[in-house]
């Protein structure tokens, strides 16, 4: 996404910990926009302006990262198998 460890220091953000309770530092970046690929095009989805994102590192071994108030706002699909995500 073309983030670096310097920009993120410019962003607020702190530290928190994650299901196995080890603390993780995260950042709130400013995006200029999120776009989300669509599964065939022309359906019109959204592009979000300017979002602000919550950043943290992941070079640990992980399979993903949920963000909780995001995902409570929309519909989400997340297939193991194939690997793909589908939000409404």
């Amino acid at each position: 996404m073309g983030i670096t460890d310097d920009i993120l220091r410019q962003d607020q953000g702190g530290v928190t910990s994650g299901v196995d309770l080890n603390a993780r530092w995260y950042h709130w970046h400013r995006f200029h926009a999120l776009h989300l690929d669509e599964e065939k095009p022309g359906k019109g989805n959204p592009l979000w302006k300017d979002p602000v994102l919550t950043v943290s590192d992941m070079r640990d071994n992980v399979d993903m990262l949920l963000g909780a108030d995001w995902f409570a706002q929309h519909d989400i699909w997340i297939s193991l198998s194939t690997g793909h995500v589908w939000v409404r």
